[in-house]
């Protein structure tokens, strides 16, 4: 699976750097999924976990499926007005100036994100809980669900124009590095994103890959991996043992990341425990579909299978929450993962209810390929959304372009993640294409 990552990269290396969402998908089930295996068997003492062969053998196919399914899609005739086109390649040589809208969009989200912290105390992760998502007016899980992919964006915006600028703008690089302490704020998973998003952006500007900046990317991938995410790992553990002595969360978030940034200079031993145990049992992101595809092996052929309940269910995040709060007005309306586990009898726990894992328990290993091409006609809007705003409202596309691919990249999450995105995207499209010749959008 790494391998099929590699060549689909290296494809588009070859044919000028041609990185879609589609690229960006690939790369990340491929690389994610692929490695999370092997990640595991280095941190478990060279042991690979307890699971028979054809279950692991199951697991990976309803993921090729998937893949094949959206790459299918990808090559259709809907796609290929979009496709054909170098958007991605467009979009970075469009970046010229930093419009006031940028600063604007970028204030907003973070007076949203003060707000969030200060009042309900939706900070740091691993502090978030249904309690809290609940007390908050939908209005804004709205808007802050839209603000997690209009970020990427304006990352995308901010680098690229700082790469065509050698650096030097001071504003851009406040927004770099504020975005930067978010994702990092919010875990290990949105940190490598942002990354990949800045690597991805450098690639597009040069169109070829450079030795130069080969050394950097991979300095930066090793520090990300035995600093920040250690350091991570012991700021959220020092964070949960503060939560009752320190009121403020952005305060409980100071103190002990200074706390953690000691731990981690000094080798303190309690970085490599918290480190080497979440290594073993968080990247295993195939653990879900193990357990769907075990139970299948013991359930009659329909009875083993959900017939699209889940997927169905998902489309709910479609409607917008001023028309109906599912959350609100059903506060007992559950996840797909835990409809999926109570299908199966299964034990409700909080895991992830990836694409795959979807796509097995309601029609089995080709239930992949189907998921996967409805999850390429998502891309699909995305991309046709891009396209139609690249000419006219270059900003809108990078803003669109950047919840597409936090929607795309972020593999570790279900079908919900993008249709909110998606829903989001729209929404934004409705609002500021029509003031188009009114606003600053490029």
């Amino acid at each position: 699976m790494i391998a099929f990552g590699a060549w689909r990269f290296g494809v588009a290396v070859r044919r000028g750097m041609r990185l879609d969402l589609f690229v960006v998908a690939v790369m990340g089930y491929t690389f994610f999924i692929g490695a999370s295996t092997w990640v595991a068997f280095l941190y478990r003492d060279f042991e690979l976990p307890d699971i028979p062969v054809d279950t692991l053998l199951t697991s990976y196919a309803v993921t090729f499926f998937f893949l094949f399914g959206m790459l299918l899609i990808r090559k259709s005739g809907i796609a290929g007005r979009y496709v054909a086109r170098n958007y991605p390649c467009e979009l970075v040589a469009s970046v010229h100036t930093m419009p006031a809208l940028v600063y604007l969009f970028w204030l907003a989200i973070w007076m949203v994100r003060y707000y969030m912290a200060s009042q309900y105390a939706l900070f740091f992760s691993g502090s978030f809980s249904a309690q809290k998502v609940l007390s908050m007016p939908s209005w804004l899980r709205a808007v802050d669900s839209m603000g997690n992919g209009l970020a990427f964006g304006l990352f995308i915006w901010a680098v690229s124009y700082q790469v065509k600028r050698r650096w030097t703008g001071i504003f851009p690089w406040i927004i770099i590095g504020s975005e930067a302490l978010w994702m990092f704020v919010r875990g290990r998973r949105w940190t490598f994103l942002l990354f990949e998003a800045a690597v991805l952006v450098l690639l597009l500007h040069s169109r070829r890959i450079r030795l130069g900046s080969l050394v950097w990317g991979v300095t930066l991938l090793l520090t990300l991996t035995f600093f920040v995410f250690p350091l991570f790992k012991v700021t959220r553990h020092l964070e949960g043992q503060l939560r009752g002595q320190i009121a403020s969360p952005i305060d409980r978030f100071a103190e002990a990341l200074e706390e953690s940034a000691d731990k981690v200079a000094q080798n303190d031993p309690l970085v490599n425990e918290l480190h080497v145990q979440s290594m073993q049992e968080r990247t295993l992101v195939l653990c879900f579909v193990w357990a769907i595809a075990e139970d299948m092996k013991t359930q009659d052929l329909m009875y083993g299978k959900a017939l699209g309940r889940d997927i169905i269910h998902v489309f709910r995040h479609l409607i917008p929450s001023f028309v109906f709060d599912y959350q609100r007005e059903m506060a007992s309306v559950p996840q797909s993962e835990q409809l999926i586990q109570r299908h199966f009898g299964q034990p409700e726990y909080d895991t992830l209810g990836i694409w795959p894992a979807v796509a097995l328990a309601d029609f089995g290993i080709l239930g992949g390929f189907f998921y996967g091409m409805l999850f390429g006609a998502i891309l699909i809007i995305f991309e046709a959304l891009i396209v139609s705003s690249l000419d006219g409202a270059p900003l809108l596309a990078a803003l669109i372009m950047g919840s597409g691919y936090y929607a795309a990249a972020l593999t570790d999450a279900g079908p919900d993640t993008i249709l909110i995105a998606l829903r989001s995207v729209v929404v934004l499209w409705l609002i500021l294409w029509p003031l188009r010749k009114m606003l600053p959008l490029g």
